[in-house]
């Protein structure tokens, strides 16, 4: 048995140190606990691989050695003990590596799931019912990444609705429901009619005494934007000749025109 196997784990965070981008925190596993592959895994079992992992203490990017942006930090610490490994990995953040910045915000928050990927060396088989499926005695840890969630909604949902893992997926559902990390989702405005009123009025005072010029059409064309009928705005823009082809005079009288047909609609609608 020498396929690479990975497991994810929820990290315990300790400490945080906002100025180097170091955190220090325990990813917890123990004999008593199983995974959802009815497995179990001996903490003391990394002991003897730890030497060689230091050599090269690289902290990537959801398993990515394809682009050198995805390494996102290194392991200054890691120690075994019964409770399971404890590091302390470093970001490698304010270098200009957004994903490294990212992933230690998450982390820093206890908002942060790491997969480990190792060797299994010795392991025993259990019954799968009152003990573990299996357990690994002993295995060698080549990796620990950081599995680093998306930094928007759209794209959260989007792995979301794929993922099997329940681990992620309550990361995934905590940093969705995080307003300081990706920010409230904006209710679009309630639009009144009296509102519409308003701007309307405000539009035909402004050209009665100016005359149709830059200022108002562009108020016109927001005010479009803004109406519950986009399609009625749409359509009406275009029915506001050009100043270039018609008179002022001419252009006035469709621009209000437009006001009178819009206004009717929406009371239409309303």
């Amino acid at each position: 048995m020498s396929n690479m196997i990975y497991k994810t784990f929820r990290v315990d965070v300790k400490a945080v140190n906002e100025e180097t981008g170091e955190v220090d925190m325990l990813i917890p596993m123990s004999t008593a606990s199983i995974d959802r592959d009815g497995e179990s895994i001996n903490p003391m079992g990394w002991k003897k691989s730890l030497p060689v992992f230091k050599k090269r203490p690289v902290l990537l990017s959801s398993h990515d050695y394809k682009d050198l942006r995805k390494q996102i930090g290194e392991f200054t610490q890691i120690k075994v003990n019964p409770d399971g490994l404890f590091a302390k990995p470093k970001y490698y953040i304010n270098e200009g590596n957004e994903e490294a910045d990212w992933a230690f915000k998450l982390a820093a928050k206890g908002v942060a799931a790491y997969s480990v990927g190792f060797i299994p060396i010795k392991w025993t088989d259990g019954d799968g019912e009152k003990e573990p499926r299996r357990t690994y005695e002993e295995q060698e840890l080549l990796e620990i990444s950081h599995v680093v969630v998306p930094s928007n909604r759209d794209a959260i949902q989007s792995v979301r609705s794929k993922s099997v893992d329940p681990i992620v997926n309550e990361i995934l559902d905590e940093v969705l429901e995080d307003d300081e990390l990706i920010g409230k989702t904006k209710k679009p405005k309630e639009i009144s009619q009296e509102d519409i009123k308003d701007e309307i009025d405000y539009l035909t005072l402004m050209i009665d005494e100016v005359g149709l010029n830059d200022e108002s059409v562009e108020s016109l064309k927001e005010l479009m934007k803004r109406l519950p009928a986009d399609d009625i705005a749409v359509e009406n823009i275009a029915d506001v000749p050009s100043e270039q082809t018609v008179s002022d005079s001419e252009t006035d009288s469709a621009f209000i025109k437009t006001l009178d047909k819009i206004i009717k609609e929406q009371l239409e609608v309303k």
